[in-house]
Formats: structure tokens, sequence, C-alpha cells
């Protein structure tokens, strides 16, 4: 699979979410052996979803270097972030 193609995967399963209702798209991007794709986006329930993920490929399969997402809730006005996560490999920084 190539990066770009993934990235393809990642807005091709993102549009077809029966939960997510709009998709805005920050940024994605391939440079030469890494790939990146941010996306902020509503949940049908207007639920609000950050997310973000940065990808290589060795030995022919993906890997994904780092990935974030925020929740935020909105219930009856007010706004609660529910979960910052963030993952690294092994050995990365």
């Amino acid at each position: 699979m190539e990066l770009d193609q993934y990235i393809s995967e990642i807005k091709a399963k993102l549009n077809s979410s029966l939960i997510v209702s709009s998709i805005d798209i920050v940024d994605e991007r391939v440079l030469f052996d890494r790939g990146y794709f941010r996306a902020r986006l509503t949940l049908v329930n207007q639920d609000f979803l950050e997310i973000a993920e940065s990808f290589t490929l060795q030995d022919e399969q993906l890997v994904t270097l780092d990935y974030r997402y925020q929740l935020n809730l909105f219930k009856s006005g007010l706004v609660s972030r529910l979960v910052c996560c963030k993952f690294k490999q092994k050995g990365q920084g």
C-alpha cells in the first residue's frame, strides 16, 4: 500500500461512517517516506472529534508513528474535553 492510498482509505472510511455528520480536512501530506493526516469531525450528536496520525512504510507495511485524538462533548451548552491521547511507537522521540 502506498501512503497516499492510505490517506484515501482514511477519508473513505470517515465519509461512510454513520456517526460522522461533517468532515474538515485540516492537513494531509506525503513527504518522501512519511505521511500525515489531520481532520476535524462533527458527530451526529454534535460532539466534536479531532484526529491526527503520522505514519510511514517499513518493509512494505504501514506503521503508525504518532496518533492523537481529542473529543469534546457538547451538553446543555457546556463543552467538556473527554479524551486527549497521544500514541508513539517505541523508539520514537
